[in-house]
């Protein structure tokens, strides 16, 4: 029996008598009577610690989580009472408390996060493994500046809505490769390529294509029966397939223009010439 009861357990050797309270129960002083053979013995003690011992702890996140955003943490225990916990986010950071917290990560990495759980019979720990991952590749989108002449170099641009940490790998459609969001390269023949560009990050990749048309090129060589010149405008050594080149004659005193031959004919001065294929 006592004032404010208690649950004990009494061992008496001889004329002693010791008397264990169990845990879990109020703190604070307490009186215990005892009676045998008709005489009654009180004795008063202090209980000052009443936690039970910390078992069972755990620790979960919510992780994978992605850069900028919020990462959960929960610990659990089967056993213990009065139990405080403070966390260490793995990543020099300010500590955290609770049994439920969140922390945001300032940079995509793996981290060990560590929980200690205390009270007044000791602590434990438990560790979990986040894994925070970059903003995920949105609004990917290729462009070329072709067309372009067989030898000249075209250029490539990726460009994204969205997305951290990305990386640019580039497939040209000749069985070339380059890398970055900007890249060049020269098409060694004519004809319709499909380039495709691909960014990488932590998160995952996306893919687009850009279709790239390099041009042939062809030469025109003019020749004079007489005195006189012809004049090519545009004046080049080379032309891309399609170009119209405009062919004016002029005589020498005492000469007339009298007409075209070749791959040209007729007697039209000037002369416009399609080039489809070298002419001579």
């Amino acid at each position: 029996a006592s004032t404010n009861p208690v649950t004990t357990t009494a061992t008496i050797a001889g004329s002693a008598a010791t008397i264990t309270p169990t845990t879990n129960t109020t703190k604070g002083s307490y009186v215990v009577t005892a009676s045998m053979r008709g005489a009654t013995v009180s004795a008063s003690f202090t209980l000052t610690n009443t936690d039970s011992p910390i078992s069972g702890l755990t620790a979960a996140s919510s992780s994978p989580t992605i850069l900028n955003s919020s990462t959960a943490f929960t610990a659990t225990i089967t056993t213990g009472t009065n139990v405080t916990y403070q966390w260490n986010f793995g990543d020099n950071s300010a500590l955290g408390s609770g049994a439920n917290t969140s922390h945001t990560y300032a940079a995509v990495g793996t981290y060990t996060a560590i929980v200690t759980a205390t009270n007044n019979l000791g602590s434990a720990s438990k560790s979990v493994v986040v894994t925070v991952r970059d903003v995920p590749i949105t609004g990917l989108q290729a462009a070329n500046s072709s067309p372009k002449p067989v030898g000249s170099a075209v250029s490539f641009t990726a460009t994204i809505g969205g997305g951290t940490g990305v990386s640019y790998t580039w497939n040209f459609g000749d069985g070339n490769g380059g890398s970055g969001a900007t890249a060049q390269h020269t098409y060694a023949s004519a004809g319709t390529y499909t380039a495709i560009v691909t960014a990488t990050n932590t998160s995952g990749s996306r893919a687009v294509p850009t279709v790239v048309t390099v041009q042939g090129l062809v030469t025109l060589t003019v020749q004079t029966v007489g005195d006189g010149t012809v004049a090519k405008a545009p004046n080049a050594t080379q032309y891309v397939l399609g170009t119209i080149v405009k062919l004016t004659a002029t005589p020498d005193a005492g000469q007339r223009f009298v007409g075209w031959s070749g791959d040209a004919s007729g007697t039209t001065n000037p002369l416009n010439v399609a080039m489809d294929n070298n002419k001579t």
